[in-house]
């Protein structure tokens, strides 16, 4: 029984790719008069928010302030999903007493707006967002902050890259991936990988 499990954000609580992706090539064109291509965002997939947004509009010579608040306001548009067992298997968790956080390369402000809309916001404890440190997965040490807060205890993190399975096993917490798509699993030595989070109850409660 574990007391404390951390979450991956982005295609692991919330469908995201199939729709931010789409919404990054909106709005170079949209705003910026520029065609983005789905193998250019393919590259910068999982890495950190602002970094995604330097790459894609400050190294063309566009404003990144100015970029993120146009891409944001394209959020109704192109919402992140819940998938279908998210919220359920949070209320179980909770229910059972378990301590939840996220650990996101998502800057917090993105993935605060996006679980509020989603009505997920107050399952957890802490949101570690990518403003938070100045190293990112697969660095363990961008778990320092919630290790700090959530102590000694032993603590499962849930994640869809191998940046989440390295950065996670280094920091010394146990890993289980969770991979929905149905290419072969890109992990190494995950305790388990999972299909979907209701799988995550048949191990934790």
């Amino acid at each position: 029984m574990y007391q404390t499990i951390l979450f991956d954000f982005d295609d692991t609580l919330v469908e995201t790719k199939k729709n931010k992706r789409p919404a990054f090539i909106e709005a170079a064109k949209r705003f910026y008069n520029f065609e983005l291509t789905h193998e250019e965002m393919n590259r910068y997939w999982g890495v950190p928010f602002p970094t995604v947004m330097q790459r894609v509009f400050g190294d063309r010579g566009f404003e990144v302030e100015e970029a993120t608040k146009n891409y944001m306001s394209l959020e109704d548009e192109f919402p992140v999903t819940l998938f279908p067992d998210t919220i359920s298997v949070l209320e179980h968790l909770v229910r059972h007493n378990i301590r939840l956080g996220v650990l996101t390369s998502t800057s917090f402000s993105v993935v605060e707006m996006q679980m509020k809309r989603l009505g997920m916001f107050s399952y957890f404890e802490k949101i570690q967002g990518a403003d938070e440190t100045t190293v990112h997965k697969p660095d363990p040490a961008v778990f320092e902050p919630s290790l700090q807060h959530f102590g000694s205890e032993r603590i499962l993190y849930i994640g869809d890259t191998p940046h989440d399975e390295t950065a996670s096993i280094g920091a010394g917490l146990d890993f289980m991936g969770i991979h929905r798509a149905e290419t072969p699993h890109p992990f190494i030595n995950p305790m388990r990988v999972l299909t979907s989070l209701r799988e995550l109850l048949e191990s934790c409660c």
